[in-house]
């Protein structure tokens, strides 16, 4: 494989382990719940657009079980990160429908694309995916949904655990830029990584390629 390559690789694969580093936690605290997310919005559930079956992934078996989800359509009200089209189709990540999501309600939603989490198949069982554009059908995030009212947010599950605990009863407003900011700072942490490993790769390659150049040939002395 080309050095370039393997330099660049490199770097992604340093990039991601830095942007995921709070991964190996037993709870979320809300800067590991930014990190893990590809878009967050303030979205408002405008309808259920339809139901689909769907079974787990396993490993070189068939799946065990199915059951019905729900894929509902958010409309996005305002985009704390990342960049997406408006609707958005999220997947309810409970297996009652009926409670979900309610219609009319906005929510603080930390979302990653359904089709980016499918396992490669084979060796796992197919990946089962809903008839709506995938580049805008989503998945939450653990820990990842916030109901808003009267323009505060409400964490609606305990958060236990040693983390720092998620936001509960706090002003909208003040969420969603505690959400940018920390955005800001994973993206730049990652770009900064990012550089660094570039650098010091170019700077390995270029001494590796110095130290293959033959000598030069001494020229015999005229008399």
């Amino acid at each position: 494989m080309n050095p370039i390559y393997k330099i660049v690789i490199s770097c992604f694969l340093f990039a991601s382990l830095v942007s995921s580093a709070g991964g190996q936690v037993e709870c979320s605290s809300l800067d590991i719940v930014v990190s893990r997310s590809s878009i967050i919005i303030l979205g408002e559930v405008e309808q259920a657009v339809l139901t689909y079956l769907d079974q787990p992934q396993m490993y070189n078996v068939p799946a065990e079980f199915q059951y019905n989800v729900t894929v509902f359509e958010v409309s996005v009200v305002r985009l704390a990160k990342g960049f997406s089209v408006s609707p958005v189709y999220v997947i309810g990540e409970e297996r009652d429908p009926n409670t979900t999501f309610i219609v009319g309600q906005q929510y603080v939603l930390f979302l990653s694309n359904l089709k980016d989490s499918c396992a490669p198949s084979p060796p796992y069982s197919p990946c089962t995916l809903p008839s709506t554009p995938s580049s805008a059908t989503f998945y939450i995030q653990p820990e990842g949904k916030f109901r808003v009212s009267n323009h505060t947010v409400y964490y609606g599950y305990q958060a236990g655990g040693p983390c720092t605990p998620l936001p509960n009863g706090v002003p909208l407003d003040q969420f969603m830029a505690r959400i940018s900011y920390l955005s800001y700072n994973t993206a730049l942490t990652i770009t900064t990584a990012l550089f660094l490993g570039l650098g010091s790769g170019a700077l390995l390659y270029r001494r590796r390629m110095t130290s293959k150049r033959p000598s030069p040939t001494p020229v015999a002395e005229q008399r």
